[in-house]
């Protein structure tokens, strides 16, 4: 295993001198990532020109998130002693804003931030969701399985996501989407003279 994928360890937590258990990944956000969230969050939805008026990706988003407040300032106040929201508006921003090409790098440091931070939040592998964290290899798996961009690669999608999405998972999605993956395989095995 190299260094890049193995978490970093403290000093003091090496040498038995810290209590906290590094290795633990919280749902929650804890206190050295809010700051850190809400800048990421922040960026996307505040306005360009006031730098303190929300714009309207985030107007629409406190909507659907049904959060009462209409001002960046109100917000930040909310986040403060609401943290968990942070994790919906991230979630929500990954899937309705439109990222220019030279924004995609925002997502992966998204994705940085909360897997050094011990988060048990990674961005999807699609870039459009937040899913609670999986171990390394069944993460390869599914990228492996998925790979190309045909009918059975959005089904894989469809399942890994439906299962492992911050909100609300599905369990009955999951299964549908992957029986779809598992007949776009099959089907032209059993049945190659009937194309579906």
């Amino acid at each position: 295993m190299s260094s890049e994928n193995r978490p970093y360890v403290p000093l003091l937590a090496r040498h038995g001198m810290d209590e906290r258990d590094y290795s633990v990944r919280s749902r929650d956000v804890e206190p050295h990532l809010k700051d850190r969230l809400w800048d990421w969050c922040r960026r996307f939805i505040v306005s360009d020109t006031s730098f303190t008026e929300l714009n309207s990706h985030g107007h629409r988003m406190c909507v659907v998130l049904r959060l009462a407040e209409s001002s960046d300032s109100g917000l930040k106040k909310f986040t403060n002693r609401n943290p968990n929201v942070l994790l919906n508006m991230a979630d929500w921003l990954l899937q309705n804003y439109e990222f220019p090409h030279y924004e995609r790098i925002r997502v992966k440091h998204l994705e940085q931030m909360l897997d050094e931070g011990g988060s048990a939040w990674r961005v999807a592998p699609d870039g459009k969701s937040l899913i609670e964290r999986t171990l390394d290899a069944e993460q390869a798996a599914v990228a492996l399985a998925a790979q190309g961009d045909d009918q059975i690669a959005a089904d894989i999608h469809t399942a890994w996501n439906a299962a492992w999405r911050r909100e609300e998972p599905s369990a009955v999605a999951a299964y549908t989407a992957a029986v779809k993956a598992i007949e776009g395989v099959l089907a032209p095995i059993i049945s190659p003279d009937n194309p579906m």
